[in-house]
């Protein structure tokens, strides 16, 4: 490992002598991948979760969004007809 450190290819990380990869970089790779691949799936699913709650209170209630579904498969429905399919991933884009 310290051979990394001195600027000289991990050969545990990459077999290819021209590599110039150490194996910080390609943790931090799959951290940003698996990161946006986490947002992008679940991020509707919160959406739902999200107005599905608020939805559940009265309107007097602090919270009351005035949002009503029938369960989570009309709220995905109702929110793809009412917002279209970029509704379902509001809030993700970078802040």
């Amino acid at each position: 490992m310290e051979a990394a450190h001195r600027g000289q290819v991990n050969p545990h990380v990459c077999a290819n002598p021209h590599c110039a990869m150490s194996g910080a970089d390609t943790v931090h790779g799959a951290d940003s991948i698996s990161g946006a691949a986490g947002a992008i799936i679940c991020n509707p699913i919160e959406i739902v979760k999200t107005r599905l709650q608020a939805s559940s209170v009265g309107a007097g209630a602090v919270g009351y969004q005035g949002y009503q579904y029938k369960g989570f498969i009309d709220s995905f429905r109702v929110i793809v007809r009412d917002e279209g399919v970029k509704g379902l991933w509001t809030g993700t884009s970078i802040r």
